[in-house]
């Protein structure tokens, strides 16, 4: 796997240094966005514009209103089945039911079921719901694309306001519904780049207006943010967008307050001798995406049925929702098991001749077949596709499109050529699934590979991993006025950047100009130092489109050491400085990756070890090659 430092927008670059943002800070923004909007590092209300300003957001607004002020109209939530579908239930419900007191009798909680139902507003979830035969019904992450059954639930008397954030379909918005807050829509100017709870949240804002509501009311509402941190985090929405940023920003805030009774059991540790919990986990993107977003979805994934999700998120005492919690927890540990199996066995029918793997097993199951082709295609780096029964002669596929490929493309081509043998598919560059039945699988496998072939050539498809470049180069490497580079002359005399504090920043240079970056964790002109790490720190937080930073550099390694209970975790010294290589061995007893006195390229992000209160600098390795072995 190549190692590549990542391409930086030179304007972007520029403009930070002239902003007097350290060069490392400069260097990661330039890298991730191609224009500077100060407003992306504020995380001020007043970056947002107005809910209102999304088309048929004013008129959704004005539709709930009146059903709530009906004494007797029901009003039937639907969202998704994923996270970003269950916390957009959350958002509506506790909205309706805790802001504007509208009674458990009048409103009713739906959401699919993922073997038997399928995603979306699908004909049999019409079915259930014309079953109830509410006056109006609010979908959530669903029902852009369901314009058949919308206006099946139309023509039963029922209103439908859709919001959603898919892309709209080729035939447009459902026209049957009473109103479609999309941010796709066409003549919407709104960011489109929000999750379906974000959107969910807006239209909650607009509610709040029509219904003039109090200072704590619109507080109340504001504070649902921590349900919309939660979805935005795990439907890997770009966090290059200012709005998404201050959603994940102020939730995560408003998470770590703990004040449902969902985080206090999420985040709390064991109970100290009083009985009070003792608080030992902060919420971060980190935490969101890799431990709570994964058991919220294990619901579904393996009873296909978001209920306890559900019952986690909203469930009023601290005792149901631990209960709760641990259900979900039970789920994630079983999904872990199924998922290392499945990865396994197709890790060996992998065939490195091929551009990409399909894996078909009836061991396979359709909850977790995704999870497994995204770790594949990421360790492999090549596009997967792992196929699972779902019945009635019928599998579903979920494919990862890996560094290269633009999977929704490879299955758009497969469908023109062999028109009719998917009974289903969608996605995007990066994700995509489908439906197909169990005699067209053999094809699919032939035909797949010929596709995929077809759009990479040309293309250099080695494996690489982009960092952010070095740490020990010194800042006249990087700030010199070479026409060839691009970059603009912003050093002072002594070739170093002033780094100025009238944008948050510490002002670290001495009287000579230097960066005095100097402490006991780095050498010369090193940034591989504290400082650099708090830098790093303001620029949370980070997540899809807005990566957390990787830095490469080569470096000695000395007093290398197995570590923890499970011994494949590696501590070292690199340069000097304390670092840590989780899952560094495969099992315990391999052979060492690295041995002390060699000299090695290094991954590395860096990280802050706190030890009886006194804070150090601590490397965390994700890649290490010895240079003689190269």
């Amino acid at each position: 796997m190549q190692i590549k430092a990542r391409d930086i927008n030179h304007d972007v670059y520029s403009t930070c240094i002239e902003q007097g943002y350290p060069e490392v800070v400069a260097r990661i923004i330039a890298g991730r966005t191609d224009t500077f909007d100060k407003n992306i590092f504020e995380f001020t209300l007043d970056a947002i514009k107005p809910a209102d300003t999304m088309e048929d957001c004013t008129k959704a607004a004005l539709r709930i209103a009146n059903a709530i002020q009906s004494n007797n109209e029901t009003i039937l939530l639907f969202t998704d089945y994923d996270v970003d579908g269950c916390t957009s239930m959350a958002v509506m419900y506790e909205t309706l039911h805790d802001v504007f007191d509208v009674p458990d009798s009048r409103l009713v909680r739906l959401t699919g079921h993922r073997t038997d139902d399928g995603y979306g507003l699908t004909d049999s979830v019409a079915d259930k719901i014309i079953s109830i035969n509410p006056g109006l019904v609010i979908t959530a992450d669903a029902g852009a694309s369901d314009g058949a059954r919308i206006k099946r639930l139309a023509d039963a008397g029922i209103d439908v306001i859709v919001t959603d954030h898919h892309l709209i379909p080729k035939e447009g918005i459902p026209d049957a519904a009473f109103a479609v807050v999309n941010p796709h829509r066409k003549s919407c100017q709104y960011d489109s780049r929000i999750a379906g709870c974000g959107v969910a949240w807006l239209l909650m804002t607009a509610l709040s207006r029509q219904m003039e509501c109090t200072i704590g009311q619109k507080q109340m509402i504001h504070q649902l943010l921590d349900y919309v941190a939660l979805g935005t985090v795990a439907d890997l929405v770009p966090l290059t967008s200012v709005i998404n940023r201050y959603f994940v920003k102020k939730g995560l805030e408003f998470m770590n307050r703990r004040s449902r009774p969902c985080w206090q059991v999420a985040l709390n540790g064991k109970k100290t001798d009083n009985g009070y919990p003792a608080y030992t986990k902060e919420a971060d993107t980190g935490y969101l995406a890799f431990q709570l977003a994964p058991r919220i979805n294990a619901s579904s994934r393996m009873t296909s049925e978001a209920l306890t999700a559900l019952n986690f998120l909203l469930e009023s005492t601290t005792d149901r929702t631990a209960c709760a919690y641990q259900q979900l927890d039970g789920f994630n540990k079983e999904r872990q098991q199924l998922e290392k199996k499945m990865f396994n066995a197709a890790k060996e029918s992998l065939d490195p001749n091929l551009p990409v793997l399909v894996h078909y097993s009836e061991n396979n199951h359709p909850g977790i077949q995704g999870i497994v082709a995204g770790r594949l295609a990421e360790n492999f780096g090549i596009p997967v596709v792992m196929l699972a029964d779902i019945g009635n002669g019928a599998v579903s596929g979920s494919g990862r499109a890996g560094q290269f490929l633009h999977i929704r493309d490879a299955l758009q081509t497969f469908d023109d050529r062999f028109p009719g043998l998917f009974i289903a598919y969608g996605g995007h560059r990066a994700a995509a699934g489908f439906k197909l039945r169990k005699e067209d699988i053999d094809l699919f496998k032939k035909e797949l590979p010929h596709i995929v072939t077809e759009q990479l050539a040309g293309q250099d498809t080695t494996p690489y991993l982009q960092t952010d470049g070095s740490l020990k180069v010194t800042d006249r490497d990087i700030l010199s006025n070479r026409n060839d580079n691009g970059f603009a002359d912003n050093h002072n005399r002594s070739g170093f950047a002033q780094n100025r504090n009238d944008n948050g920043f510490t002002n670290n240079h001495n009287n000579n100009g230097y960066i005095d970056n100097h402490n006991n964790n780095s050498l010369g002109n090193s940034r591989i130092n504290l400082e650099t790490y708090y830098q790093i720190e303001s620029l949370k937080p980070f997540g899809m489109g807005f990566p957390s930073p990787l830095f490469n550099d080569r470096m000695v390694a000395t007093d290398v050491r197995v570590m923890g209970k499970n011994p494949v975790h590696l501590s070292m010294l690199l340069d000097g400085v304390k670092a840590a290589f989780f899952y560094a061995l495969d099992k315990p007893g391999d052979p060492l990756p690295v041995n002390s006195g060699d000299i090695v390229d290094v991954v590395y992000t860096l990280d802050l070890n706190s030890w009886q209160g006194r804070d150090s600098l601590q490397l965390i390795v994700k890649k290490i090659i010895p240079v003689q072995y190269r």
